[in-house]
Formats: C-alpha cells, structure tokens, sequence
C-alpha cells in the first residue's frame, strides 16, 4: 500500500496479489443477506473504500446483474454472495 501526494491511500497489484481465495468472510453490517470476502474487506480498509462495500450492499436486493454469479471457466465465485456461511466476522 503507498500513499498519494495528498495523502489518500493507494492499493497496487502486489497488494492484491495475496487474495487468492476467500480464508475469511466478513458479514455487511447493513444489508446482513450480503457477504464479502477479506480481500473485499482489505481494500476496504486499506483502499478507503467502504464506501464500496455499502454500494455493492445497498443495490444488490434490487438490482439483479449486481448479485454474484459462479463463472465455470474460472470455476471461482465473486468476492459478494447473498446466502449464510460459518466462518463470518
């Protein structure tokens, strides 16, 4: 992570790079339906983006092309889901 000129926090790839699965899931604390996981959460803090999180949370009940899809060909699934999981913060 770096700083800009202004101060405001920057992610570069190498930050990122170590998400590559989720090891941790973390629930949203305004749309409780709505789970992301630690990379999410990272950027959030590290990025200053939770802003983004309560975006993504706030549209997904009504919109549906927000709502997390699996992708077969990379067999993988997006960082947001809407079901229960066990291993939540």
């Amino acid at each position: 992570m770096q700083s800009d000129t202004q101060g405001k926090k920057t992610l570069d790839a190498t930050d990122l790079a170590q998400f590559t699965g989720a090891e941790q899931w973390y629930r949203h604390s305004i749309n409780r339906k709505v789970l992301y996981t630690d990379g999410a959460q990272y950027v959030a803090e590290h990025g200053g983006a939770y802003w983004l999180l309560d975006e993504i949370a706030l549209i997904q009940p009504y919109d549906k092309k927000s709502r997390c899809r699996r992708i077969p060909s990379l067999d993988t699934q997006c960082s947001y889901r809407q079901d229960s999981d066990s291993h939540l913060r």
